[in-house]
Parts: C-alpha cells; sequence; structure tokens
C-alpha cells in the first residue's frame, strides 16, 4: 500500500512541478524582447529557470532561435525549451553545450529530438561525442560555442 501512495505522491508531485514550470516560463517568454543597450547593440536574450534549490540554467538567445526556426509547432517549442532547461538544473549544466548538441543531432525532427534527450538524461557525454567527433575521433564542432560560431 505504501508504494501506491508513494507512486501516486511523485506522479503528483511531478504533475505540480511541470505546471508550475510552464506557468514560469509562460511569464519568461511574454516579458522576453530584444532589448538594447544606450549604444544601440542588442543584449543577449536567454531564458533562465530557477529550481526550487535555487540553481539557475540559462538557454542562450542562439539555442532559442535554433528552436523557433526548426521546430514550428509552439507546443513543441514549449516542451523543448522545458526539457532542456529541466535538463541543464539537473545536470547543473554551466554552458549550453549539451543543448547545442541535442538539437544538431535531432536536425528540426521532434522524435529524434525526444530519443537524443533521454539518451543525454541517461549520459549526457554521449550526446556530445556524436555531434562534436568524427568517426576518426577528431572534434569537428565546439558546442560551448554558438551554432554561429560552429558555422552553423
Amino acid at each position: 500500500m505504501t508504494n501506491k501512495r508513494t507512486g501516486a505522491f511523485t506522479r503528483l508531485l511531478y504533475a505540480i512541478t511541470m505546471k508550475y514550470i510552464i506557468i514560469v516560463l509562460s511569464l519568461l517568454l511574454s516579458s522576453c524582447g530584444n532589448k538594447t543597450t544606450k549604444t544601440g547593440e542588442q543584449q543577449n536574450e536567454s531564458i533562465k529557470m530557477k529550481s526550487k534549490t535555487s540553481t539557475t540554467y540559462n538557454l542562450p538567445k542562439d539555442v532559442i532561435s535554433k528552436i523557433r526556426i526548426e521546430y514550428s509547432d509552439n507546443d513543441n517549442q514549449e516542451f523543448i525549451i522545458n526539457s532542456l532547461i529541466q535538463l541543464g538544473i539537473d545536470w547543473e549544466f554551466k554552458s549550453a553545450r549539451v543543448p547545442r548538441c541535442i538539437l544538431f543531432l535531432s536536425k528540426g525532427d521532434f522524435d529524434s529530438f525526444k530519443d537524443n534527450l533521454k539518451s543525454a538524461e541517461t549520459d549526457w557525454r554521449d550526446v556530445i561525442y556524436w555531434a562534436e567527433y568524427d568517426s576518426k575521433d577528431n572534434q569537428i564542432y565546439d558546442f560551448n560555442k554558438p551554432f554561429e560560431e560552429n558555422g552553423l
């Protein structure tokens, strides 16, 4: 009986957490926009989410742009953004390297995105290897850098 209660409580907690994430993300997206400095240069647009453990994770402008361009369905975009932010919080990533690798490998295919996300949740190093290295183990991309700096 205890296992059924624990499982139900875990599912409820997960549902509440996801609702919270969606609400916060909606607020952030509605307030996000292109801002300019006094010199007219665009500031770095990012989406940021803070977890209950005070861990913050940012998705930089190039990642958000890639999602907006490659995934036209708004529901898919929301899922992708939420998933990448949650992955960053869970693994305490300091950069957007893994999200860039996942997006690069997925090539705009939502099912492929889910498969690559699942792989990254298991071991994010696999996703980096698949995205950045060729069959001879030569590094051809460095997704610590934005897509544009990788020629993509």
